[in-house]
């Protein structure tokens, strides 16, 4: 078996400076779009953690509506949006009612909950149900935006004595 021989040729020194300007160039083009890759994703997750945030505060409040529901009718909503967790809400309209809170990060959001009539598909058959059924929309708004975060809608039967 026959060992091969290498020798370096007496004209190789190493590297030369174009080669050693190129290789940085390179890697700095490499590394600046891997920072921008991993800016990007950081910036979509901290978005996604704040709608899962708005969202779970928004059902929150609807789960806390449907909870009322049962122990109120369509027609004490002012009385029901004294109760807690809606003991600060104000009416801005009919049927329309605003909450400002804090969550546990201290950013404010603002809560808008919005009673809606409901009209059935087929009134002949279903006119008994508008007078029990609501629509509840609730939207949160984070303090500085005009868009909502989190928008929920429910239909709601109201059941109170």
């Amino acid at each position: 078996m026959k060992i091969p021989n290498f020798k370096l040729k007496k004209d190789e020194r190493g590297l030369s400076l174009l080669e050693v300007v190129a290789s940085i160039v390179i890697l700095t083009l490499l590394l600046t779009s891997f920072l921008g890759l991993l800016l990007s994703a950081t910036k979509s997750t901290k978005q996604a953690r704040e709608v899962i945030d708005y969202t779970f505060i928004a059902q929150r409040t609807m789960e806390s509506i449907y909870q009322n529901s049962k122990k109120y009718n369509l027609e004490d909503l002012d009385k029901m949006m004294l109760e807690e967790p809606f003991t600060l809400a104000t009416k801005d309209a009919e049927k329309k009612f605003t909450l400002n809170d804090i969550d546990a990060n201290n950013e404010s959001y603002t809560i808008k909950v919005t009673f809606i009539d409901y009209e059935p598909p087929e009134k002949d058959v279903f006119e008994s149900l508008s007078s029990t059924l609501n629509r509840v929309l609730i939207e949160v708004i984070p303090e500085g935006k005009t868009k909502p975060y989190a928008k929920i809608e429910n239909l709601i039967e109201w059941g109170g004595s």
